[in-house]
């Protein structure tokens, strides 16, 4: 990791996410696994589904995680939301927060494919940008499907790999099983990787280099 996430005790960490359970698929190790770290987890999308925000709150508990649910659509038609809308609630959201770290979606998403992930990354990658979000470092998901050839893997050129402990990955597993009511043949159970990966960015200038930079390929 960077050297400024060496003192856990100093560290505010904010995972900003669109669905319940998608902390826990992309970065619940890395949660477990820095317990002492100050966590808020943002999830944007099912604030009043009555199945997914119980279950969502309940994994936010095993975390030892504050957090907040907005209710940005998430039809099945997967219309793309109003980017202002979109871009106001997450700053809303942050706003007050003293933020070392924030955790996001990827622009290119996880796996093929799901738009709120896309706009969400988009969306940070900007904000940032523009100075409407602080943060001292973006961490962003890095996962492909190679077009739903198989689950979501990490990509190995990205800029962090952590290899989860067997006892973390068992307990990310039981989030989404116990908690998250997800089966063992599930997608999102066998999504839940040993080893978790991620793009990390220092300065919003970087970030939004490689953002055009792999939107050109």
């Amino acid at each position: 990791m960077h050297e400024e996430t060496n003192n856990p005790k100093e560290i505010n960490a904010t995972v900003l996410v669109a669905h319940p359970d998608d902390e826990t698929i992309w970065a619940g190790g890395l949660i477990l696994e820095n317990p002492d770290w100050n966590w808020t987890i943002i999830c944007l999308c099912r604030a009043n589904d009555g199945d997914r925000a119980p279950k969502f709150y309940r994994a936010l508990e095993m975390f030892g995680a504050k957090g907040i649910m907005a209710d940005l659509d998430d039809g099945p038609e997967q219309n793309p939301l109003d980017l202002n809308i979109l871009e106001d609630t997450i700053v809303d959201l942050l706003s007050c927060r003293p933020v070392n770290l924030i955790f996001s979606h990827s622009p290119y998403g996880e796996y093929t494919r799901h738009l709120r992930h896309e706009e969400i990354g988009k969306s940070v990658i900007k904000l940032w940008e523009e100075k409407r979000i602080k943060t001292d470092e973006l961490w962003l998901f890095a996962y492909r499907d190679n077009n739903m050839r198989h689950v979501p893997k990490p990509i190995p050129d990205a800029h962090f790999h952590l290899p989860l402990g067997g006892n973390v990955f068992k307990a990310k597993r039981a989030l989404i099983s116990s908690v998250y009511g997800f089966s063992n043949e599930s997608w999102e159970f066998k999504a839940c990787n040993w080893t978790e990966a991620f793009w990390c960015f220092l300065n919003a200038e970087d970030a939004s280099k490689w953002f055009k930079k792999h939107s050109r390929k």
